[in-house]
């Protein structure tokens, strides 16, 4: 995705999640997609030429639980996320990788969007 594309995709995300919308800076510097979080800041940088939503929902995910590790919060919140926001089929994949990986993560029906 282009810095275009990723910032209204953001804002959607944010508003059907109750989340502030963080500060975005942009950078095509690296080859592949990267980020980085500042929850201080709220805020994230974003570096690539092509962005990736999944790159952008493991930052979202870092801000919405504020947390700087990948803990076992980051890890529930990244299943859910790209859940609801990306595929149910990612989302069973990054479980399926944690779980094989003895990584601690809720079950797989915690990850199911709840209104």
């Amino acid at each position: 995705m282009s810095p275009a594309e990723i910032q209204p995709w953001v804002e959607d995300v944010c508003h059907t999640e109750d989340l502030d919308v963080p500060d975005i800076e942009f950078s095509r510097k690296r080859p592949t997609s990267l980020g980085a979080t500042f929850i201080d800041q709220h805020a994230m940088c974003l570096f690539g030429r092509d962005i990736r939503q999944s790159t952008v929902l493991h930052e979202l995910a870092h801000l919405s639980v504020k947390a700087n590790n990948h803990g076992v919060l980051f890890r529930d919140e990244l299943v859910r996320l790209t859940r609801a926001h990306l595929s149910v089929e990612y989302a069973s994949l990054l479980y399926s990788l944690f779980v094989g990986c003895n990584l601690e993560v809720a079950p797989w029906a915690a990850s199911a969007r709840r209104y």
